[in-house]
């Protein structure tokens, strides 16, 4: 290292006045190793570099009076025999920023840590539960209730933005590969977005202004983090051209059915519906029901698919959800409604996103609608309302994917797009 560095260190919890600490010089080593080797490697410090020794709110974890331990330690290593090792290692990954071996991460692994190394790494009762340092209780928070195919940026995103709003003077970091998915090797492209910085119960400050281009009056949506529900599925999707995945599902009834045995009879018409909890899926199914016969005689099926099971559409006629909205469910629709158990034909489609925590407490606290029972679990993934005309080849001809769930495929639409296909 440079002359002057100190090193920076994981300190266990035995380890006294000779023991050995884990110095940044030996993670950087390690680390290299692991890549050097292909592996996907992910690095979380729920922890800083100085400061009060007790873990109270405002403190931190470092050295009882916020200075340098200068005694004596072991100055052998236990990652390597070779010193020169750890200083070629440390130099070849610090060449661009020799301060910091995380702020020179550029791809490889991902970095996140709780704060900036000048700042305190805050734990407290979150929400009135047990004492959690703030990354490790918004992350598991985050884990918990967003989807599916979250990146380590979405992550970073929302638990940057819960952590400034509960905690002065913390700003979690995030190096490297940003866009690859959480525990995973896959990655994704970005949408063009703002994050959410902070939030009160009447303000949301966004991370952006003028050098984005924003000016008074310019008009935001506002998307969960990794909400697939919203803009991710566009991408993720089968779109026109892809090959539909092939089911063998059963509609209300409890008879079998399956794509191959649809496409016999011409073009299949397949559509999502989240359930009969949801007013816009009522008035989509409502509305196709009454356009049954043109559909049919533009030679195709129509068929709605469904993690609702029958039992789960009976638990919702049975809530407490108003009655202007129970009279305009489409209790016996002509045409076959298809349970999609778990949503494995949704994720099959790329289609699939969790519920979101407003939506959840919307039908249970004021609808009194029992989710769990209605969809048969306590994950709450759904399938965005998507409309697909598949080919009696099997080959998507054409696809309607919403990025907003108000969005349907519109009745008409889907017969000029039929005829088309007839010819």
């Amino acid at each position: 290292k440079e002359e002057g560095q100190y090193d920076e260190a994981l300190v266990p919890m035995d380890v006294g006045d000779d023991g050995y600490y884990l110095r940044d010089v030996e993670i950087t080593t390690l680390l290299k190793r692991l890549t050097d080797k292909g592996c996907i490697v992910t690095v979380i410090f729920d922890s800083c570099h100085s400061g009060g020794a007790t873990r109270g709110d405002g403190a931190i974890r470092g050295s009882q009076d916020g200075k340098p331990d200068t005694r004596k330690r072991p100055q052998d290593s236990a990652v390597t025999e070779k010193r020169e090792e750890l200083l070629k290692n440390w130099r070849e990954v610090t060449q661009q920023n020799k301060e910091s071996w995380q702020t020179s991460i550029k791809r490889d692994y991902v970095f996140l840590g709780a704060c900036r190394p000048h700042e305190q790494a805050k734990e407290k009762a979150f929400e009135g539960k047990d004492r959690n340092g703030a990354l490790t209780y918004w992350m598991i928070d985050t884990l918990r209730n967003v989807p599916t195919a979250l990146t380590y940026q979405a992550l970073y995103d929302r638990v940057k933005g819960k952590i400034i709003s509960h905690c002065n003077n913390q700003v979690p970091m995030l190096f490297g590969e940003a866009n690859r998915l959480i525990f995973g090797s896959k990655t994704k492209t970005g949408q063009y977005s703002l994050n959410v910085t902070k939030t009160s119960s009447t303000t949301v400050t966004l991370g952006g202004g003028k050098a984005q281009g924003i000016s008074r009056g310019t008009r935001f949506a506002l998307y969960s983090a990794g909400e697939d529900g919203a803009l991710n599925i566009i991408e993720n999707a089968l779109k026109v051209g892809d090959k539909a995945p092939e089911f063998n599902l059963n509609n209300y009834d409890g008879a079998p059915r399956n794509l191959q045995g649809y496409l016999q009879d011409g073009p299949v018409v397949l559509t999502f519906y989240r359930g009969l909890w949801c007013p816009y899926c009522n008035l989509q199914l409502a509305t196709y029901n009454k356009h049954l016969q043109e559909i049919k005689n533009a030679g195709a099926n129509l068929v709605a698919v469904s993690g609702e099971s029958a039992e789960g559409a009976n638990v919702v006629l049975n809530s407490q959800m108003p009655q202007e909205m129970k009279e305009s469910i489409v209790k016996a629709p002509d045409f076959d409604v298809l349970y999609d158990e778990n949503a494995q034909l949704g994720r099959a489609f790329g289609l699939t996103f969790k519920l979101p925590e407003s939506h959840e407490k919307l039908m249970t606290e004021m609808m009194g609608v029992d989710l769990e029972k209605a969809v048969g679990n306590d994950e709450f993934i759904f399938s965005d309302p998507a409309t697909y005309i598949v080919g009696t080849d099997g080959i998507i001809k054409w696809a309607f994917i919403p990025n907003n769930y108000r969005k349907r495929a519109e009745a008409e639409t889907i017969i000029e797009e039929l005829k088309k296909l007839k010819g």
